[in-house]
């Protein structure tokens, strides 16, 4: 059978997650799946599973993993952590598996593979009482009386 190996009992089983073995080679036991691909449980062939953008697979992986929080994965088939990039200064990501990082913007900042943006917070001069007014209310200074 596809994707089954038998075992010395001589019954079926499926090629364990990480593996593969194709018809072609029912009598060999399963072959570890090769870094950049995922295999899952009973696969055939590893060809059919390259490693999505954002994520990261090494030998004998089973299923992919996502490039961590602070990283983003710009090209299929990595086969290691380290193939995923960390966000440039100015940039963050701060979900793991993505593709590509978001921009700070004008009012915030991070350092190189930041997985959030920290806010740059403004100073203002204090407001004249002409200042306010919101809407017609006026906001007054009340005087308090102390006994």
């Amino acid at each position: 059978g596809s994707g089954l190996r038998v075992s010395k009992e001589t019954w079926c089983r499926l090629c364990e997650a990480g593996t593969y073995r194709s018809q072609a080679l029912d009598s060999l036991p399963c072959l570890p799946c090769p870094p950049g691909f995922s295999c899952p449980q009973g696969s055939e062939s590893y060809h059919s599973q390259p490693c999505p953008v954002g994520h990261y697979c090494p030998a004998g992986t089973g299923s992919p993993r996502a490039c961590p929080a602070g990283t983003f994965g710009s090209s299929s088939r990595a086969g290691a952590a380290g193939e995923c990039q960390p966000c440039p200064t100015g940039t963050f990501s701060a979900l793991p598996g993505q593709t590509g990082c978001l921009s700070c913007g004008t009012s915030a900042s991070s350092s190189l593979g930041e997985s959030q943006a920290t806010a740059q917070m403004a100073t203002y001069p204090p407001l004249s009482p002409a200042a306010l007014r919101v809407h017609g209310v006026r906001f007054q200074k009340r005087a308090q009386l102390l006994l």
